[in-house]
């Protein structure tokens, strides 16, 4: 008795499970259903569309990082001797480049211009100011086929930057040179004048 009990539960239970199978297989071809995969295949494109979105915003990250990271370069190549210190342009092949010349902006209050010079032969130009002490403030602009010497005994030198220009700088007590390199225009500023100064002159010629 027990045993033909147990077999009618068995059998009730294999039925049910039975009938709920039918149920699910005919359930995956209702619209219900398929909307629900159409739901699940949406939200896989969502998250795919977010991926390629998050990507090209790391690509436009690292595009503006590396962007932000070019400078103007003093491209010398520098020998120091016993009393001064020699640059030697990396560019100059022979040919020297057509120069842009960059009009200055901003002179420090008491210069006033006395003369503009140009060079057509060597493709060089020159501003001279002076104040009511005598003081000469001096702005040399020129092509990459030259060499710098620099005395190194009287001075201190560093590396500071303007805007995105590298600029080396000598100090020699009563005046500051500052020199630099802004594509092939080679650029040289020297006067009894601030380092501060010196950044402005920068940043007004730099600045169009």
């Amino acid at each position: 008795m027990n045993s033909r009990r147990k077999a009618k539960k068995v059998l009730k239970l294999f039925g049910k499970e039975s009938y709920r199978s039918r149920i699910r297989y005919i359930d995956s071809f209702l619209p219900e259903s398929t909307s629900r995969i159409g739901s699940i295949a949406y939200r896989h494109t969502v998250r795919r569309l977010g991926l390629v979105v998050l990507l090209l915003a790391l690509i436009m990250a690292f595009a503006t990082s590396v962007y932000a990271a070019i400078k103007h370069y003093f491209n010398f190549t520098k020998t120091e001797y016993s009393n001064s210190d020699e640059y030697i342009s990396n560019d100059y092949n022979g040919a020297p480049s057509k120069v842009v010349f960059f009009e200055p902006k901003y002179i420090p209050k008491g210069y006033e211009l006395e003369t503009v010079e140009y060079d057509e032969i060597f493709d060089r130009k020159e501003w001279l100011y002076k104040n009511s002490e005598g003081g000469i403030l001096r702005i040399r602009q020129g092509n990459n086929a030259v060499t710098i010497n620099v005395d190194n005994e009287r001075s201190k030198s560093w590396k500071t930057t303007v805007e995105d220009i590298e600029v080396i700088i000598y100090d020699f007590g009563d005046s500051i040179m500052g020199m630099m390199q802004i594509d092939d225009t080679i650029i040289r500023i020297k006067g009894p004048i601030s380092e501060e100064e010196m950044k402005k002159i920068i940043q007004g010629m730099y600045r169009r």
